[in-house]
């Protein structure tokens, strides 16, 4: 066979436009990813540190839980200053170039209202044996004598110093809140409600 009788082949292929349009298509997806990437990476970190923040509060909280009602107040940051936290959440002995979070922790007067309805103001608690802590207001009968409120507040803002009563500041740390209880020395309340 010569070459002109061989059958003819197909020469079905992309044009110049099709290629064109479907590179156009394929860019403007990588970009939309890449324009994406930032935003992405901010969050990620945002709950990394969220995370971690956590872990601090409840690790704090813990250790307070761990002490004599009687010291608790000891281990309020009006009293000690901050606290220091490197990336992991780990405390660190020192402020440091490692310092990544600092918190303060502040342990409330007596102000855990357990009877907000006021109905059990008839039964009288005033001879409960309570604790006296600094900063301690009566609140009234149905203020629990056994409870504390504790705020832990955290930043990751790394100053040696942060300011957490700056208003300026207030959008710059979270707060996590929770309650303690004296499960100790209570039998004198409970056989009032006996």
């Amino acid at each position: 066979m010569t070459p002109a009788e061989e059958a003819p082949r197909s020469t079905y292929a992309f044009s110049l436009i099709e290629v064109a349009i479907a590179l156009a298509i394929f860019s403007s997806g990588i970009l939309l990813l890449f324009s994406m990437l930032p935003g992405s990476l901010f969050t990620m970190k945002e709950a990394s540190s969220r995370s971690i923040e956590r872990r601090i509060a409840r690790n704090l909280v813990n250790d307070l839980m761990l002490n004599e009602w009687e010291r608790l107040h000891q281990f309020d940051s009006r009293q000690l200053g901050s606290r220091h936290f490197d990336s992991q959440g780990i405390e660190l002995s020192e402020y440091g170039m490692n310092a990544i979070f600092t918190a303060r922790i502040k342990i409330h007067s007596r102000d855990v209202n357990i009877d907000p309805d006021r109905t059990l103001e008839e039964i009288d608690i005033s001879d409960s044996g309570d604790y006296s802590l600094p900063d301690d207001t009566y609140l009234g009968k149905s203020t629990s004598q056994h409870s504390r409120r504790i705020t832990v507040e955290i930043t990751d803002v790394p100053l040696e110093t942060f300011d957490f009563d700056d208003p300026e500041n207030a959008k710059r740390f979270r707060s996590f809140s929770t309650v303690v209880a004296n499960m100790k020395d209570t039998d004198s309340l409970n056989k009032q409600f006996q």
